[in-house]
């Protein structure tokens, strides 16, 4: 798999994991450890750059809490991306579910 493949898969990972839980939001370390459990490799640096990237795409917003504490909230248009509702060019498309 090519290396931008592999990143926007990442980034996709990332928006599938916020929509899947109740606040639509997480922690850079949960968020970190969520893409270590679905075994989609990366940095912490790398995943950090991906969430830069999503937010200027307004698929999600950055809030800084305190000392180096970064929450990440899934945007509604993160949310159509996720869902495959959307498509935007950096980020890859779900893939269809299997009946």
């Amino acid at each position: 798999m090519s290396s931008q493949r592999l990143i926007e898969e990442r980034r996709l990972v990332l928006l599938q994991i916020l929509a899947g839980l109740a606040t639509y939001s997480a922690n850079t370390d949960v968020l970190y450890g969520e893409l270590e459990q679905c075994a989609v490799p990366a940095t912490y640096d790398e995943m950090v750059e991906d969430l830069r990237w999503l937010a200027r795409a307004h698929c999600l917003t950055l809030d800084t809490l305190g000392m180096n504490v970064t929450v990440a909230t899934l945007t509604q248009g993160g949310l159509e991306v996720a869902k495959g509702r959307n498509v935007i060019e950096g980020v890859m498309r779900p893939r269809p579910k299997r009946i």
